[in-house]
């Protein structure tokens, strides 16, 4: 509930006009709620741009070690960790 609630509050807010920065580590709620994101593993930047470039299938298995699951719901896309390489 929380969660979500901050996410509605930040994103009215960039909607509005302001800049907003935030550091998740649920790629699940940054797939749903952010409109650009960047990368980092290992102290580097692997990628900057929207979420669907970002979070691919790719760059997940090289910055998390992990597969993920997709799905969509209301035009929004759904991304769960699946399962460790």
């Amino acid at each position: 509930y929380h969660q979500l609630q901050l996410m509605e509050l930040l994103a009215a807010r960039a909607e509005a006009g302001c800049a907003m920065v935030v550091a998740l580590h649920d790629i699940g709620l940054a797939a749903r709620f952010c409109t650009r994101m960047v990368l980092i593993a290992g102290g580097r930047i692997l990628a900057d741009g929207p979420p669907d470039a970002v979070l691919s299938d790719a760059l997940l298995a090289q910055s998390h070690s992990i597969t993920v699951h997709r799905a969509e719901r209301e035009r929004a896309p759904i991304i769960v960790p699946w399962a460790r390489l």
